[in-house]
């Protein structure tokens, strides 16, 4: 994710916002999670300096307080700053962590037990073997509709959005996912998808299982987090695949690879 830490006056997000409706602007602090079909940073940002049209898949930013119990316990989480910036950026979480499923991946923490800056924030929860609570103020990319109730933050966000989806049930008695594969290069991400990103079927078929009673969330096969996506998907009761023949191969993935992973 690329996050949004300026906007040109008379630029072209500018001028973008200027005529959109208030839920299609980008804002400051936004994330994009895609640009033109590329989700990895470094085509993102090259795509922000030299494209002359784009196609952005945006996540917006929501604030929130985290309280994490840890019990005298270090933290374990792998951090991304400068000790001049007001934010510090979790990267990724050490086995066994208190935190983890309460703060979350690329979640931008301003605050620590009311101490702010990146240093002073470090330097409170390096004394978290000395605490049995810590509250956090975050910055993270906007919950959609399929983000629970399983944890699939680790996953890069595809779809536009879920227009349509059903709410999760609170309480599902089975708890399974969508999966479908985005083809970069090819127009919506393959002649299956709508301009969401979505299968065409993919909607229905989720609806089909939330008014069964299951939770059915929706994900993208990426190529690039093969092992961190096998990982989400084992705390699924049931996957659901829908891949069209030829798409995973056209995206640069290994058919067989895919193929054997789900079967275990």
């Amino acid at each position: 994710l690329v996050k949004v830490c300026k906007i040109a006056e008379g630029g072209s997000v500018s001028k973008h916002n200027s005529t959109a409706p208030q839920h299609l602007q980008i804002q400051l602090g936004d994330y994009v999670a895609a640009i033109n079909g590329c989700i990895d940073k470094e085509a993102i940002t090259k795509a922000l300096e030299e494209a002359t049209s784009v196609e952005m898949v945006i996540r917006p930013c929501v604030q929130t307080m985290v309280q994490v119990h840890n019990k005298g316990q270090a933290l374990g989480i792998d951090l991304k700053y400068t000790e001049a910036q007001p934010e510090i950026t979790i990267k990724s979480f050490k086995p066994g962590s208190p935190a983890l499923n309460k703060l979350q991946p690329f979640d931008r923490i301003f605050a620590v037990d009311s101490v702010e800056q990146a240093k002073a924030m470090v330097d409170q929860m390096k004394r978290a073997q000395d605490l049995q609570s810590m509250s956090f103020k975050v910055r993270r990319a906007k919950p959609f509709p399929s983000s629970g109730p399983v944890d699939i933050s680790s996953l890069t966000r595809i779809a536009k959005d879920d227009r349509g989806l059903l709410p999760q049930p609170i309480n599902p008695i089975s708890a399974t996912a969508l999966v479908q594969i985005y083809v970069r290069g090819q127009p919506f991400g393959g002649s299956d998808k709508s301009s969401s990103g979505h299968r065409y079927d993919t909607i229905p078929i989720a609806n089909g299982m939330i008014n069964a009673g299951m939770s059915c969330q929706l994900i993208h096969y990426v190529k690039e987090e093969h092992d961190t996506f096998l990982e989400v998907c084992r705390q699924f009761k049931a996957i659901v695949v829908r891949c069209n023949p030829g798409q995973i191969k056209a995206d640069g993935g290994d058919q067989v690879k895919f193929d054997g992973a789900m079967r275990e």
